[in-house]
């Protein structure tokens, strides 16, 4: 209706009309204020209308269109990255994600990468019967039926850089329960664990179903796949994922599996056996069998299986492809809390046979078993050597020709004991290799008996215990507490016979004599061990050599028994002592305990002596040293005396050693190093900063000399050195805290890393360098390099990333780094080169160097650089360079530099002149014998020359009629080629130009006028 006083539309509500539709039309209202206060009323409750329409229509259309909000490409990106965030170093994609009030899940293209595990799973298609209000994640978070629609999943190597990556704080939902039930169609699992880097089979057509019914409860899972021709099936029930989360194996929930192969080629087997085997492998042939496992907990375990693989065969490493044969493999056992039982185990190979079969059950009193567990384990060497050598590192080349080795054992348990019983036979071992044919004198025979008390209160007794063979014979008997063990080695005889079987293993020879022995003493077990050695040596390379011509070692100490009767994890009141021929190291502690993981986590008392000669030290260091190091070593006097305490308490360890070499002379070819005191002092702490790195401190500081014809050439005053590593409990990577020395050959102070120290010593270093190349002189003069004298010593920075523990082909090839030295001065053979830097560069296989100093009034340009390739090592100049330009000649230049090049210099007296050289090629190849190195071609310019000739020259030159001998010219050249080590100067082509040069001047030749035509007929022939 439209209202005359305002002119507006009203709208009327349900009730209006009511009121309308009872109004007497015909009355009117005696008040006007009531029709006026009625327009009042009904205008305001519309207003309220128009308001909630306004608020609830917005709401209603944004509820409808929440979905959109997280299924839009920017609201999938933002859930992506917060997800990515939460559980990284793992990722997940997708190209899209599909999900509405009525619409169900759909997800394409995902993705889900896990680095370290090495895991990575793509899906096309996963969708779910759940609309957005059913997969929110608040309360219980029921996933309904999942479907995934031709999914891969490829397992490989986990990501080593993934593992060290910081890890995000994990996706926390609002949940209190999961469930739901996953479908896999067509699905794709591929292993690629082989260490050649080639897949195995892929397990293609996987179809799969996994019944969840709760986050807490077991869930059931079925499932066939096709691999290498043939068909895998599984089907079990499994504990809940609360259980696989948290890692608990006491889970008391039965867990049932049975898996079903048929015709399955061995190859899709492979990498599961690969990783134990450690080297590359390949399988043939055909697996068929069944598997059922039921587990309960840790001690509730039974399983049936029968494996056949048949027309099998398998090569590993570089070993040729066993033959086909049969093998077959059939388990029936039980473990739990009442019994264990193999009823039987058997193995049946080509390579090994073993049956294992009986039953230990508990007794009435519920705390021993009782029964007895049998068997019997054949291993055919020649066939099991051939086919898995590789395994074990055994060579090729070395072929078993007949041998086995016969395992028998049993277990016997009553109320009071358990008796073991083993004894290991050899028959028939005979093998050759290059080397030659061995037939053991004598075949190896082991038995063992001993009875074990289930009392604690009582020890273990050792019935017998024999070794018997060509090479040793070894006896023991008696209880623990008395037990008694003698015997001799002739490691000679052992190295002859089987180091074939070790090919790395150091060679031996010599004799050892055991004698070991217990004894109880109140509440403590006391051991005493005596082991002597004779002529004992180990060459662990054909050029270094560990020896003792005559020694012993003995141990004593003793272990307390606890208050029921076993022994405690310690070793108390521990001496050691080593006799060597002129020296004694001996030592000993207070207490020793270990925890229960075997960890030491107790040492009190620790002491360690010794006063062994130099010499003495380069025969048990022997092995280590390099051969000149050691030859020089035994022929040193002088004593090394060496103190140190350790003590390891609460996860802390810490250690002092003293070390002092006094009045020691070491003579050498050239001279005699005297080094009247050197001392070192090492700390060492452990777990003092609230971490497991162990630091170590160590300090040096001494003098020295070395003398020549009883001169002192060169003089250490007073050197320091300070060496600061930081040791991981790994041990890989030593972080280098401080390198500090000082002392007459110059200052540096360095600092980084030392990674893989026992290997390839890989180290990343940086700081700054001062060498002394004065002191550096006198120092290099003890190597009888004379001739020469160096000045300098200003601080410069240094970069190297390198390993040092490889030789140096390979620090040249792996080495990157960068420095400079400063060079004052250098002065020898007549040149005299002024201030400049010395730049280094190295960078994976190319070192560069670069010094341009000024040089005898004229100029050095020398850029070499050393290259480092797969099969040689090369030293070059760059080709076309003036390495000498303008360089004034000087006598000593002429007789120790020129005269060496070409005879036509020598007894020639320089008056004047200059030289420069141009490098056309100068390359030397390292890896060829010394006289064949060195390839050339050179071209020297004497400009401005005037000398004196000597003998040589002027019979070179016999028809001049010089009117003196003094020969002057403004540019003589002197072509200069090495090939192969051999310098060869072009003789004729500087004759020819001397020959010109003097004709043309006229100067200091008598007047003739057919000299010059005869000249040129020379030239020309």
């Amino acid at each position: 209706m439209i209202c005359p006083e305002r002119k507006t539309f009203t709208w009327f509500t349900p009730c209006d009309y009511a009121i309308i539709w009872d109004m007497d039309f015909d009355r009117i209202a005696p008040d006007d204020d009531e029709e006026q206060d009625l327009r009042k009323r009904t205008g305001c409750f519309g207003t309220t209308v128009k308001i909630l329409l306004a608020l609830l229509i917005p709401l209603a259309i944004a509820f409808a269109l929440l979905p959109k909000a997280f299924t839009s490409a920017s609201g999938r990106q933002k859930i992506l990255a917060y997800v990515n965030k939460r559980i990284a170093p793992s990722t997940f994609t997708c190209s899209s994600l599909e999900v509405g009030w009525f619409t169900p899940l759909e997800i394409k293209d995902a993705a889900l990468a896990l680095p370290r595990d090495g895991i990575r799973i793509t899906c096309p298609k996963l969708t779910s019967d759940r609309f957005f209000f059913q997969v929110f994640p608040i309360g219980r978070l029921n996933l309904g039926h999942l479907q995934l629609t031709r999914p891969e999943c490829v397992i490989a190597f986990p990501d080593p850089d993934a593992l060290a990556a910081e890890s995000g704080d994990g996706l926390i939902l609002p949940v209190a329960d999961l469930a739901g039930r996953g479908t896999i169609e067509d699905g794709t699992l591929i292993w690629s664990r082989a260490t050649d880097g080639q897949q195995a089979i892929p397990f293609t057509h996987l179809n799969a179903s996994i019944d969840m019914p709760s986050f807490w409860k077991p869930f059931h899972f079925r499932g066939t796949a096709q691999a290498g021709g043939g068909q895998l099936s599984a089907e079990g029930d499994l504990k809940s994922l609360k259980d696989f989360a948290e890692e608990n194996p006491d889970s008391e929930t039965e867990q049932t599996l049975a898996f079903s192969l048929k015709q399955v080629d061995a190859s899709a087997l492979r990498p599961f056996v690969e990783p134990f085997a450690g080297v590359p492998m390949r399988m043939e042939g055909l697996a068929h069998g069944d598997f059922n496992l039921r587990m309960s907990g840790t001690n509730d375990c039974s399983g049936k299986s029968t494996l056949t693989l048949t027309r099998f065969s398998v090569q590993t490493g570089d070993h040729q492809p066993s033959p086909p044969a049969t093998v077959d493999l059939n388990a029936d056992f039980s473990i739990d809390a009442q019994a264990i039982r193999f009823s039987p185990l058997t193995l049946e190979s080509p390579w090994l046979a073993v049956r294992l079969e009986g039953a230990l059950t508990k007794n009435d009193t519920g705390f021993n078993r009782t029964g007895k567990l049998g068997g019997r384990a054949t291993l055919k060497l020649p066939e099991l050597i051939k086919d898995f050598g590789a395994v074990w590192d055994i060579p090729a080349t070395l072929n078993v020709e007949s041998g086995a080795i016969d395992l028998q054992g049993d277990l016997v348990s009553d109320d009071e004991t358990c008796s073991v019983n083993v004894k290991a036979v050899a028959d028939a071992l005979a093998w050759s290799s290059p080397a030659g044919r061995v037939v053991p004198r004598q075949q190896p025979v082991m038995t063992f008996r001993a009875s074990i008390p289930h009392d604690k209160s009582h020890l273990p007794e050792v019935s017998a215990f024999s070794f018997k063979s060509a090479f040793a014979e070894l006896s023991g008997k008696g209880p623990l507490d008395a037990l008694t063990v003698t015997g001799n080695m002739d490691l000679g005889r052992f190295h002859t016979d089987y180091h074939t079987l070790f090919p790395n293993s150091p060679a031996l020879s010599g004799s050892l004599f055991l004698h070991a022995g217990t004894q109880r003493q109140g509440e403590r077990m006391n051991l005493a061990v005596l082991m002597k050695a004779k002529a004992f040596t180990v060459t662990p390379a054909p050029d270094r050599q560990l020896s003792i011509p005559q020694g012993s070692l003995t141990l004593k100490g003793s272990t307390p028994f606890q208050a029921n009767g076993a022994l405690k994890r310690e070793f108390n009141e521990g001496a050691f002592e080593l006799k060597v021929p002129s020296g004694i190291l001996s030592g000993g502690w207070q207490r020793l305990a270990w925890d229960d993981a075997s960890v030491l986590t107790l040492l009190r008392g620790f002491k360690i002596n010794t006063k062994v000669p130099v010499a003495e030290w380069a025969n048990l260091l022997g092995g280590a040293l390099a051969p000149e190091t050691r030859k020089r070593l035994l022929t040193a006097q002088g004593d090394l005396l060496l103190n140190g305490t350790a003590e390891i308490s609460g996860g802390q360890a810490k250690a002092l050693f003293n070390g002092l070499l006094q009045t020691v002379t070491i003579p050498t070819v050239n001279g005699v190093w005297s080094i009247p005191d050197l001392r070192f002092e090492s700390r060492l702490s452990q777990g003092t900063a609230g971490n497991d790195l162990l630091r170590t401190d160590t300090i040096f500081s001494g003098i020295g000399s070395f003398s020549r014809s009883e001169v002192k050439v060169f003089t250490e005053k007073k050197g320091w050195a300070r060496l600061t590593i930081d040791i991981p409990p790994d041990g890989k990577a030593f972080p280098l805290k401080t390198f500090a020395y000082r002392g007459v050959l110059g200052e540096c102070e360095l600092s980084g890393q030392i990674a893989d120290p026992f290997n390839t010593c890989l180290v990343n270093i940086a700081g700054t360098w001062a060498p002394d190349f004065t002191a550096i002189t006198r120092l290099l003069n003890t190597q009888a390099i004379n001739g020469f004298f160096l000045s300098g010593r200003t601080k410069r920075k240094i970069q190297l990333q390198a390993p040092l523990g490889c030789g140096l082909d390979t620090f040249l090839l792996n080495g990157k780094g960068k420095g400079s030295v400063h060079l004052q001065s250098a002065e020898g053979f007549g040149l005299y080169a002024g201030a400049s830097e010395i730049a280094c560069t190295l960078e994976k296989g190319n070192l560069a160097l670069s010094y341009t100093p000024q040089l005898n009034n004229g100029k050095l340009n020398l850029a070499p650089t050393l290259s480092r390739t797969a099969d040689t090592t090369l030293f070059k100049l760059p080709e076309r360079t003036r390495v000498l330009d303008r360089v004034n000649l000087t006598q000593p230049m002429l007789d120790q530099v020129l005269a060496n090049v070409t005879p036509l210099f020598a007894g020639c007296k320089i008056k004047r002149g200059n030289i420069s050289l141009d490098v056309h090629q100068l390359e030397a190849d390292l890896h060829q014998p010394p006289e064949r190195q060195l390839n050339a071609k050179l071209n020297l310019y004497m400009k401005d020359v005037e000398l004196e000739m000597g003998p040589n020259l002027r019979k070179m030159i016999p028809k001049l009629f010089i009117k003196d001998d003094i020969y002057r010219s403004q540019s003589l050249m002197i072509p200069i080629t090495v090939k192969s080590g051999n310098v060869s100067v072009d003789t004729a082509t500087f004759i020819q130009q001397f020959l010109l040069d003097s004709a043309t001047s006229g100067k200091n030749i008598e007047s003739d006028p057919g000299f010059l035509d005869q000249i040129k007929m020379e030239l020309s022939r």
